[in-house]
């Protein structure tokens, strides 16, 4: 029986060194030079490159900038004429000169895309885009001779700050917009944010502008949620009509805190206006607080309801007919 299966092993072991031989190594001589294991510029990133200004951008596209760039005296930076373009400052400035117009305005065309920089020392505005449904991220526009942003109809603004802009508002858009998680600072020329009917802004930022923090006066429609209008030379809220604001604070402006007509305002909290915290005329005002301010609510036909007033020079001045006050308190009372 052993000597059965020594033969079998040793056959099996036969086998398998011819077949080994009969395949053979091949050439171990490679066939040509190694190929590129990069990939280009293009492939990595496509689009066009921006190496310098000024700047034209005439057919639609995605452009980027490679480094940061300086502007010229009597020019624009980047002028955009087409529809469907982005444009992606790549975290790089776009800086202006003495003298120097406006570093991105958009001519004509819809579906813009601006994202992803610093838009610095133009001589005019910083961003110039008065077309419709545009969208604007991670910006930071300031020290510009005129307005910060503006912007037409639909458009969204995410993440942008505007700073130090001399004769202008810091965001201006128009009507049915977004704008989410922005600040505007220290604008010397207008409101922080001036907006259109049925816009949306929630957790958005207005410090120390020239004029209000917030500025709708005159649109309908518009909701704000977690908003702050703080130390603006102006009113903080400067409010239309059908407005719904919500979880917001005004503090510390030279006009009344909250000024709206025919709104409703939950939850929101005004202390320490050099005026009135809620001015307001046909309005709700629904768990409110209003602390140190010349009169904490004067309503003029509306709804006060579980609402605090406390500190101010008068708390509540209620007038016209019908106005209800149910569940207010006074806590120096």
């Amino acid at each position: 029986m052993n000597q059965v299966v020594r033969f079998a092993s040793l056959s099996a072991l036969c086998i398998f060194i011819v077949s080994q031989e009969s395949l053979g190594q091949g050439s171990l001589d490679p066939p040509g030079p190694p190929g590129p294991i990069y990939k280009t510029l293009d492939e990595v990133k496509p689009g066009t490159p921006i190496t310098s200004l000024p700047f034209t951008i005439a057919t639609s596209g995605s452009y980027y900038l490679t480094q940061s760039v300086t502007g010229q005296s009597g020019s624009h930076g980047i002028v955009v004429t087409a529809a469907n373009v982005t444009l992606d400052l790549h975290g790089f400035t776009l800086k202006g000169v003495p003298g120097s117009l406006t570093g991105i305005t958009v001519q004509g065309g819809q579906n813009i895309a601006i994202i992803n920089g610093v838009i610095r020392d133009w001589g005019e505005n910083g961003i110039s885009a008065g077309v419709s449904d545009g969208r604007f991220e991670n910006l930071m526009i300031w020290n510009n001779g005129l307005a910060g942003l503006t912007a037409g109809d639909g458009v969204v603004i995410r993440n942008c700050q505007s700073r130090l802009n001399q004769n202008g508002a810091g965001f201006t858009s128009g009507s049915e917009c977004v704008l989410e998680n922005c600040v505007a600072k220290n604008n010397s020329g207008g409101p922080g944010f001036g907006f259109g009917g049925s816009s949306v802004l929630k957790n958005c930022i207005a410090f120390s502008n020239a004029s209000f923090g917030f500025s709708g006066f005159g649109a309908s429609g518009m909701s704000l949620e977690r908003c702050v209008a703080r130390s603006n030379e102006g009113t903080g809220f400067s409010l239309g009509s059908e407005v719904t604001c919500t979880a917001c604070i005004a503090k510390g402006n030279n006009g009344h805190g909250f000024d709206s007509s025919g709104s409703s305002m939950t939850n929101c909290i005004a202390d320490s206006n050099d005026n009135n915290g809620f001015d307001c005329f046909e309005s709700v005002i629904l768990g409110c607080l209003a602390t140190d301010n010349a009169i904490g609510f004067r309503l003029d036909k509306g709804l006060l309801k579980n609402s605090v007033g406390a500190g101010n020079g008068t708390d509540i001045v209620l007038s016209g007919t019908p106005t209800i006050a149910v569940g207010i308190d006074n806590w120096e009372d």
